[in-house]
């Protein structure tokens, strides 16, 4: 790292020189790409737009033709007279103008290698008939045949969208028309069947290379010309390439533009061209490295030159800088030594005795070496002396906090005790006062049977009230005695986790029988640990009784669910329920002493300190909980699997 920060300094005046003239030839080289770039873009542009106006013109004609055909099937005098006179299908083939007609329809499929039949047909008769000499059925309805409504909404001839035609499978359209009379009326449909077999050879007149496309779409979008023919009115733009949406929709299409695409990570000229006289359009896709890529090889190439001349330029420069750089890369090596804290390096003497600008700076190294050792031997005095200080007022701060826990602690158990205390000492001083009555009523002998059972109901009442109060501050008492259980109140013993846990939770079954608790224990077996089995058992009864208190009102019912599972030498625990879950300044709180929030209920607030305690002190391990209002509580524990005595580490 040192020699490329040297190497680095001494190229900085080179490199300013290089950067120029590298700035300077890149300029020169991205403008001419540029204007070659747009100048190859306009002469696509143009050559794509001459190639799709003209397929424009092809299918434009093809319509134009289509529309000729039709007009004269609408214009033959014979027809018009056959379709008024018409009125019931016997009339079809005994009209006299039958056979006229049928020439007609004939002669219009004939005149055309692109027509694939030429019909008429009338509404009030309900017939259709064609060139082929098809006559419809008479269960033939004509207002429910597909180009009926289509035919009625346009005025003049219309067209019918492209499909199959159901005997030969070629794509057809329809060019229809609805003939009127001088009332205005449609007394007939006249209409002619093109084949669009004409459409591939006019859309491959577009050039549009070898990995390029050009593709016919009509209003949906649906494929009209595809060069895979089996996505011909099968398939839609849109799905093949979704990444065209943008430039598909209405909004976006731009008449003649070329645009610029992505598809499949590959990039693409498109164009769009609509077809005048239908709702098609032509979509040219040509990939854009196949058109630039005699650019490229041109700017490949002005670029090698570039680089060669530049690195030319970079070594000869570099070179004669070196030489002329060559003390400032003695000093500047120099004094990173110094700086990373190397004060025993020698200084560059043989610089010193130079009398320009480098000789001062050489003899200004050799000044600030020689302070720089007379201000460390001070510092290491000074840090010895204020190490000794600084101990000992971390010893007197830590002893301060243990006494402060202390007190705290002290005044917790003054508070939790004096208050059974306080009650049974007054139940007690009003056990005497009701002993003192009865005996002065009974010297005066006063005392009636009445009076001996009332004071016998008080007495009780009060003697009742001292022995729960004495209970309860004897309970406290253990609790109490619980905190201070350390590592060596038990011996270290093999520990089976999964059967120690199921023994907790069969102890436990005859509590708090108001509430329906199922206690799901799922942990291996073969989690065999060495540890503190009371301390254990006594953390998950404390977790279990906590759920039972806090996490469910009587008649609930409610699930606990404990994992365990080994991770290497650790040991983690979950232990989860879906009781009521706590509010977050009660969570921030759960392992502090006394704090409870049923105090009123006769807890202590001891339960979750006492757990943490074990876990954290006597276990060596940790110990986090989580938990969100109705949201339930989870105790997150990590025990080592093998605990070991402080004798043996």
């Amino acid at each position: 790292m040192l020699s490329k920060l040297k190497t680095k300094l001494s190229y900085q005046l080179s490199l300013n020189i290089v950067v120029t003239i590298t700035f300077m030839i890149l300029v020169m080289g991205v403008s001419v790409m540029f204007y070659m770039n747009a100048a190859i873009e306009n002469e696509l542009s143009n050559r794509i737009a001459a190639e799709n106006e003209f397929a424009i013109y092809m299918v434009e004609s093809f319509f134009k033709n289509a529309s000729t055909k039709v007009n004269q099937l609408g214009l033959d005098k014979d027809i018009q007279l056959y379709l008024k006179e018409v009125k019931a299908h016997d009339d079809i083939t005994t009209h006299p103008l039958y056979n006229e007609v049928l020439d007609t329809l004939k002669i219009i499929q004939f005149s055309d290698t692109n027509v694939s039949s030429s019909w008429v047909a009338n509404e009030s008769a309900s017939f259709y008939i064609d060139s082929a000499n098809i006559i419809s059925g008479e269960d033939y309805i004509i207002t429910e045949r597909p180009w009926y409504r289509h035919a009625i909404d346009h005025k003049g001839i219309s067209y019918t969208e492209p499909y199959r035609d159901w005997g030969t499978d070629k794509m057809v359209i329809t060019a229809i028309q609805a003939l009127h009379d001088e009332d205005d009326r449609i007394y007939g449909f006249a209409g002619v069947d093109f084949m669009l077999e004409v459409l591939p050879d006019i859309m491959n007149k577009i050039d549009v290379g070898s990995n390029g496309n050009v593709f016919l779409l009509d209003r949906e979008g649906a494929y009209l010309y595809h060069k895979d023919a089996s996505k011909i009115l099968a398939g839609r733009m849109m799905d093949d390439y979704p990444e065209l949406s943008p430039f598909l929709s209405s909004e976006s299409k731009s008449e003649k533009e070329i645009r610029t695409v992505n598809i499949s990570g590959r990039s693409y000229f498109i164009s769009y061209h609509s077809v005048g006289l239908t709702n098609w359009s032509i979509i040219t896709i040509i990939e854009k490295n196949e058109v630039l890529q005699n650019l490229y090889l041109f700017v490949t190439y002005l670029m090698s030159i570039m680089i060669f001349l530049t690195a030319v330029l970079v070594l000869l420069i570099v070179r004669i800088i070196q030489r002329k750089m060559k003390p400032i890369s003695a000093l500047t090596a120099y004094g990173l030594e110094i700086a990373g804290g190397n004060l025993e390096e020698t200084p560059p003497y043989e610089y010193a005795s130079r009398t320009d600008e480098m000789g001062d700076l050489a003899r200004s190294f050799v000044t600030i070496t020689e302070v720089f050792k007379q201000k460390n031997v001070q510092l290491e005095e000074l840090v010895t002396s204020q190490y000794e200080e600084i101990q000992q007022q971390y010893h007197y701060i830590l002893e301060k906090e243990k006494m402060s826990s202390l007190g705290s602690l002290v005044a917790g158990v003054s508070h939790e005790i004096n208050t059974p205390l306080g009650v049974g000492v007054t139940a007690s001083s009003y056990l005497s006062e009701l002993i003192d009555e009865l005996e002065a009523t009974f010297k005066e002998g006063k005392l009636t049977k009445g009076d001996l059972t009332q004071s016998i109901e008080s007495l009780k009442e009060a003697s009742r009230v001292v022995s729960v109060n004495l209970d309860h501050t004897s309970e406290l008492v253990q609790q109490f005695k619980s905190i201070a259980i350390n590592q060596n109140d038990e011996k270290l013993a093999t520990l089976y986790l999964c059967s120690e846990i199921s023994s907790v939770i069969s102890s436990l079954k005859s509590t708090h029988r108001d509430k329906h608790i199922v206690i799901d224990n799922t942990c291996s077996d073969a989690i065999v640990m060495t540890s503190y089995t009371g301390a254990v058992i006594r953390v998950f009864t404390n977790l279990i009784m906590n759920s039972m208190l806090h996490g469910f009102d009587a008649g609930d019912e409610g699930l606990i669910r404990i994992r365990a599972m080994q991770d290497g030498e650790l040991v983690r625990i979950t232990y989860q329920d879906n009781g009521k879950g706590l509010e977050e300044h009660v969570l921030e709180h759960i392992f502090e002493p006394f704090f409870t929030t049923n105090r009123n209920k006769g807890n202590s607030g001891l339960g979750m300190y006492i757990a943490h305690n074990l876990v954290t002190q006597t276990l060596s391990g940790t110990i986090s909980c989580e938990s969100e209002p109705n949201e339930g509580i989870l105790f997150t524990i990590v025990l080592p699997m093998h605990l070991k005595l402080e004798d043996d580490l």
